[in-house]
């Protein structure tokens, strides 16, 4: 999701910075990205960006990633864009920073925790649907109309979860 987001922001003419576990992978040059940092310098990279965007996966390490320590390393009058997991972010020091007047504003397509605090103006939230589109609509028919035609010639479904040993008929 990173990657095709930056290439997206670079159309824009955004200069981009990323932070990965492992730097050294480095960014595809069609990104644009024009540093990336490790997970060690998370806060060095806060502190420069404009808008900072989540696209990380949510692990026990990444567990709050932000919060009231990387808030603060956030620059003054950053915004803040949760796309990822909602376990990414400590909830209340997210509001704790917008109360403050620290962040310009968040996006949140998914939070922590329901929460009524965070109604402010410079607040969006979404229900986890930022990438319901037209195009997954088509996607998630198209798999729907192969899992039918696979059952009815008896073969598994594409993406069960519990998967049965034998095929009913």
């Amino acid at each position: 999701i990173g990657t095709a987001l930056a290439v997206r922001l670079k159309a824009f003419g955004m200069r981009l910075v990323a932070v990965r576990q492992h730097p050294e992978r480095g960014a595809l040059p069609e990104t644009g990205i024009e540093k990336v940092y490790g997970s060690n310098a998370l806060c060095e990279a806060l502190s420069i960006a404009d808008y900072i965007i989540l696209c990380a996966e949510y692990t026990k390490n990444t567990h709050h990633l932000i919060n009231h320590n990387t808030l603060a390393a956030i620059k003054p009058g950053a915004f803040l864009i949760n796309v990822a997991r909602g376990g990414l972010v400590d909830t209340d020091a997210l509001e704790a920073a917008l109360e403050k007047g620290h962040l310009a504003g968040t996006g949140l397509d998914v939070v922590d925790s329901p929460t009524d605090s965070l109604r402010q103006q410079n607040v969006i939230i979404t229900p986890h649907i930022a990438a319901i589109t037209d195009v997954s609509y088509d996607g998630i028919a198209a798999v729907v109309i192969d899992n039918i035609r696979r059952y009815a010639r008896g073969e598994q479904p594409r993406y069960t979860i519990n998967t049965p040993h034998k095929l009913r008929r």
